[in-house]
């Protein structure tokens, strides 16, 4: 004889059957609370990140472009020329050599004439302005390599000054015996100039 079979409870509409896939509403909520949280705990420090990429990229963007100068009149054996055009956001480079006139003196005078040869121009980043030196330098405004890659004069001081969207104060220094470039950051707790980026000091 057939026993009746007693029924199957029913589950309420906020439970969830054995074994059922999914989320409650509660469980939804609190996963995304917990999102929440941590976005705004992370998206700062990313911003942050971001800025102090941006940055970095953009100065050695700028370093890479006096390297690329003085490595070119090494290359040459000739003078090679970097301008700096503040007003046009940008820098270009030329050989001071003009096979055209080696007799009338054009030769090697640090102004570009004749047939002289550009070698490079680019832009400066989005990332950064140039900006004044904060201890009231003149910036510099050209530089010429020699056939060596020394320094054999500038128009100027001996450095680039930059700041980003931020007012981090960067600058280019170009060494002016050797020629070679570092860049460094405005540290405004102690006024000075520093290389090292372990002790960079960054607004946000």
């Amino acid at each position: 004889m057939l026993s009746a079979r007693s029924p199957s409870p029913r589950h309420g509409s906020g439970e969830r059957s054995r074994g059922q896939g999914g989320f409650t509403l509660n469980e939804a909520l609190i996963m995304l609370a917990i999102f929440a949280m941590v976005l705004v705990i992370a998206l700062p420090n990313w911003m942050r990140a971001q800025t102090k990429a941006r940055a970095n990229d953009a100065m050695r963007g700028v370093e890479d472009t006096f390297n690329f100068a003085r490595t070119e009149a090494l290359k040459r054996h000739s003078p090679v020329v970097l301008n700096v055009n503040v007003a046009g956001r940008s820098f270009s480079a030329f050989e001071d050599w003009d096979p055209t006139n080696q007799d009338v003196g054009s030769n090697d005078n640090g102004v570009r004439d004749g047939a002289e040869l550009v070698i490079l121009t680019r832009s400066l980043d989005t990332a950064l302005e140039f900006t004044a030196d904060p201890q009231g330098g003149t910036p510099l405004s050209t530089v010429v390599y020699s056939s060596d890659g020394s320094n054999r004069g500038h128009i100027g001081g001996d450095s680039v000054y930059f700041t980003d969207v931020k007012n981090n104060i960067f600058r280019l220094h170009v060494n002016p015996v050797t020629g070679s470039s570092r860049v460094e950051k405005w540290i405004a707790s102690n006024t000075s100039w520093s290389p090292r980026r372990e002790v960079w000091q960054w607004s946000y």
